[in-house]
This record gives C-alpha cells, sequence and structure tokens, in this order.
C-alpha cells in the first residue's frame, strides 16, 4: 500500500469542506420514520450485540436483510451518545466523505491519474443522484460496504506485490467486515479475478491458493451464520419470477444512467418504474457512446470491460427485490465504474487535444456549482418525516407504504379522516394485515371504537398479535364489557409479560372485576 501524500491530504481538506458545505446543514435533520428511527430504536441497548450475527438487521428471523456491522455502528453510537439525531447524521456525512476518498485512494493505486480523479471526485461528491447518501441515515449500509470492499482490493493489491502477509490479513479483514455490511459484497468477490486480468496484476500459484482458501472459508462462515439469522429465499423464486427480474434489471439501470446525465427532478423513491421517451433517448446516446469508445479504442479495452462489469455487478443484487423500489443511494458503490470509465476517457483524450484541457476546466466548475445546488436542495425533501413522506408520494402515488407512510404523519398530527383515506388506499393497492391493523390504529385515534373493534376482532382470528389483543382488551374495557377484556388481555400478557402498558392495564382490569363482584 502506497503511503499518503501531503496532496492526498489536502485534497481530503477539499472533499470535507465541499461536502460539510452542500450537506452539512443535514446535521440538525430530524428522523425520516423511513427504516432510520426502527434501526435506531431497535439498537438503543449495547445488549444487542450479542444478537448481531444471529439475527437479520431488524433483530428477526422474517426478512432477508443480513447487516451486522450496519447495526454495530447503530450500537457503539446509541450506547455513546444515546438518541441523538445530530451524531447520527454526523456520521453519515463522514462515512459518505471517507467512502468516496477511498475509491479516490484505490483508483490512485491503478495508477489512473490523480488530478482527473480530483475533479472527478469533488464533482460527484455533489452530483444530486448520491445526495441521499450522506443525508438520510440507512444508507450509511452502502457507504460501510464499498469503503471496506475497496480497502480490502487495497491490500490484496499490496499482497500480489510484496508477497507480505499482513496485507493478506488486512485484505481479508476489509472483506469480511464489507461482507457482513451489506449482501453486495458475495457479487463483488468476482471483482477480484476480473482485477487480475484486466489490470495485469502478477500473482503467483501460492498467492491464489491462499486467497481461495480464506475466500472459500469466509464464504462458508457467513452463509452458514447468514441461513440461521434470516430468512432464506430459494434460489427458484427467482427462475419463476424471471421476466420480472430481468425488467427490474434493465428498466433500473435505464433510470440511474438517466439521472447520472440528467439530474434534474431528483427522486426520493420511484415504485413501478415507466420509462420515457427522454429515457430510451439518453440511454442509447449512452450506449452507441460507450460501443464507440470500446471499437475505436479511446481507452484501453480490459479497463473498459472491469469499468462496465464493476459497475453492472455492483448494481445487479439491488435488483433482487420481490417489491423493487427505485432508491438513489445504492449507486455508490457502482460509482467505481463509472468513474474508471470517465477517467480512462479523459486521460486519453486530454493526452491526444492538449486544450480539451482548458474547456474541461471550464466545465467542471460550471457543472460542479450547479450539482452543488441542486443537491444543497434536494437535502431539504429529507430534512423531517413530513417532507420526506409527502415527496415520497409525490414520486410514487401507488406505493402501498408511500400511501402509510404519509397516513401515520397525518395521524401525528391529528389529521385522522385524511390519515384514514390514505391508510385506505394502501389497503386498496396492497391488501395486507399491517394496512388493516393500521386502520383499526387510526380508528381508535380517531375514537371510532365500535369500527375499530369490528375489524380487530376479524384481524384477532386470523393471527395472534400482541396489540390487537392489548387494544381489543382495551375497548372491551372502556365499553363496560370486562369479561371479553380479560380474555383479551390474558391473551395478550401471555405473549408479552414484560410490556408495562399491559401489565399496568392488567392490573386497573383485575380490580374492575374484583369491585364488580
Amino acid at each position: 500500500m502506497r503511503k499518503f501524500l501531503l496532496s492526498d491530504f489536502f485534497f481530503l481538506l477539499i472533499l470535507i469542506i465541499v461536502v460539510f458545505v452542500v450537506y452539512g446543514k443535514a446535521i440538525n435533520f430530524q428522523y425520516t420514520n423511513f427504516d432510520d428511527k426502527e434501526l435506531i430504536n431497535k439498537n438503543n441497548d449495547i445488549r444487542q450485540i450479542n444478537k448481531l450475527f444471529v439475527t437479520d438487521c431488524y433483530y428477526g428471523d422474517d426478512t432477508q436483510y443480513y447487516r451486522p456491522v450496519l447495526n454495530l455502528s447503530f450500537l457503539v453510537e446509541s450506547f455513546l451518545f444515546k438518541d441523538n439525531s445530530k451524531i447520527y447524521h454526523i456520521t453519515n456525512i463522514v462515512l459518505y466523505i471517507l467512502s468516496l476518498f477511498v475509491i479516490y485512494l484505490f483508483l490512485s493505486e491503478l495508477k489512473f491519474n490523480k488530478t482527473i480523479l480530483k475533479f472527478l471526485v469533488l464533482l460527484f461528491s455533489v452530483h444530486p443522484i448520491l445526495s441521499s447518501v450522506p443525508v438520510w441515515v440507512p444508507a450509511r449500509n452502502d457507504t460501510l460496504l464499498i469503503t471496506f470492499f475497496l480497502l480490502s482490493l487495497i491490500n490484496f493489491i499490496s499482497y500480489i506485490k510484496t508477497d507480505k502477509i499482513k496485507y493478506l490479513i488486512l485484505h481479508f479483514l476489509f472483506l469480511s467486515i464489507s461482507l457482513f455490511s451489506k449482501e453486495t459484497a458475495v457479487l463483488l468477490i468476482f471483482v477480484y479475478p476480473l482485477l487480475i486480468y484486466c489490470f495485469n496484476l502478477k500473482i503467483n500459484k501460492k498467492q491464489v491458493i491462499n486467497n481461495c482458501l480464506f475466500v472459500i472459508f469466509l464464504l462458508i462462515f457467513y452463509f452458514v451464520l447468514r441461513n440461521k439469522a434470516v430468512l432464506s429465499i430459494h434460489i427458484s423464486v427467482y427462475f419463476n419470477n424471471f421476466l420480472y427480474y430481468v425488467k427490474n434489471i434493465f428498466v433500473g439501470l435505464m433510470f440511474y444512467i438517466e439521472k447520472l446525465l440528467y439530474p434534474t427532478n431528483m427522486p426520493i423513491a420511484i415504485y413501478d418504474l415507466k420509462p420515457t421517451i427522454q429515457t430510451y433517448i439518453i440511454n442509447l446516446i449512452v450506449f452507441f457512446s460507450l460501443l464507440y469508445v470500446y471499437y475505436k479504442k479511446i481507452t484501453d479495452r480490459k479497463i473498459f470491460i472491469f469499468a462496465v462489469l464493476f459497475f453492472l455487478v455492483a448494481m445487479l443484487p439491488t435488483f433482487a427485490q420481490e417489491e423493487y423500489l427505485f432508491l438513489t443511494h445504492r449507486i455508490i458503490v457502482s460509482l467505481v465504474g463509472i468513474l474508471i470509465l470517465l477517467t480512462s476517457i479523459l486521460e486519453k483524450l486530454i493526452n491526444r487535444y492538449h486544450r480539451i484541457k482548458i474547456y474541461f476546466n471550464v466545465i467542471f466548475f460550471f457543472i460542479f456549482f450547479l450539482f452543488a445546488f441542486c443537491s444543497f436542495m434536494q437535502t431539504e425533501k429529507y430534512k423531517d418525516s413530513f417532507t420526506f413522506w409527502i415527496n415520497v408520494y409525490q414520486d410514487s402515488p401507488k406505493y402501498h407504504t408511500a400511501c402509510s407512510g404519509l397516513a401515520n404523519e397525518y395521524l401525528s398530527l391529528k389529521y385522522y379522516d385524511k390519515a384514514i383515506e390514505l391508510l385506505f388506499e394502501a389497503k386498496k393497492l396492497k391488501n395486507t394485515y399491517d394496512n388493516d391493523f393500521d386502520i383499526c390504529t387510526a380508528l381508535i385515534a380517531k375514537g371510532d371504537t365500535d369500527n375499530a373493534k369490528e375489524r380487530l376482532l376479524r384481524l384477532s382470528e386470523l393471527k395472534d398479535n400482541f396489540f390487537v389483543f392489548r387494544y381489543l382488551s382495551e375497548i372491551f374495557y372502556v365499553q363496560g364489557d370486562f369479561e371479553n377484556s380479560k380474555i383479551y388481555a390474558d391473551k395478550a400478557v401471555k405473549m408479552n409479560s414484560n410490556d408495562k402498558v399491559i401489565l399496568k392495564h392488567y392490573e386497573k382490569l383485575t380490580k374492575a372485576l374484583n369491585n364488580k363482584k
């Protein structure tokens, strides 16, 4: 691993200043109530550390999200700073800066032009498509992933060049951390042989064996833990829904490319993507431009292949979801491929046509300040939960979670009718148990207990739910039906005997029954 130069530290300082100027106001932002509050609340007890590797990231077993390192970051913050939202936002901004700087270090290690790299990294640091990364707390799983994965690659290169065991150890330490940060790292392992081939790295037989043994052991260890911790998805699901996932990949990639090149009206989230004529035109231009670059050898073909495949491999896991939601922060992992391609093309063009350098500087400063202003404004969408969900609903009015998320915001503001209207809209879009339960909660808040009781009774027949039983017991109690109240209170206590609310209610109910006798 090469030593840091004074110019590297100076670049890091500039990067820190730029990012904090554009995104620093996010330190005073509230939570969006889209995963962030839930993840933070579930990681507010350091004793949860013993569950990190044996549950999913929500400390359950009903999702496929296995991210112990993400939860560990929340646990450390909670232990040191409690529920201080400023700290979580500062950490996100710092991780964003760190990920960008490590991308720069990795590409410098591959001998790309450092001056061009600095310009491009600064440009993308304020690109609107990445504006959610430093301001939305759960986006840190991607910055953690790319930071540790690239640190692994840097040490992998050093090990190949020096054959020193310390670099092998560091390489697999960082690879392990990236793997336990986000599942995407499993596919990124294919980058290692690709890196050797495309950059003509000389690796001996011993080094190949050492790396293979470590990778095999790590993957076995990872999948054994993961299969015990999270909901497993059988591979047949992907084959049975092959066309659905292929559509997600092609349409999703087109949207990312469009927003990279034409980042206007940047959404928070889009559900059920519908390409426009503009989307097709931009992607056709990109496709034929890449063909031209490849066949005219404007850049080295092996480097071209590495850049494109890195981009695709990093993006593919984001589309393997039952309900695909377009979220822009995911592009941070693929940024490596984008920067490699742009840097290599610009380097060749500048070397061939020296006067391009002048135009490049002018264009850079114009786009940089335009992007910085747009990102500065874009972050306002994340300033509080109500603003966030209003924007999500505007982006995707047919997304059931957008309806229920905004409904919960109206409910907190005591706009009961508007909340109930949105919850019924969510139920119409996706008829789930959770949507029905949310409707009951809204009806109780409004004071319509008769309607709520009727719906809760139907829900109680579908499955055992602590809150359904608790609410039913409370409603029957208010209505003076203590016998039925006790039936559901007994069920609730049986499910959760540590809940203070139900225990207090049970005590009050017992006194009422004794007085009645």
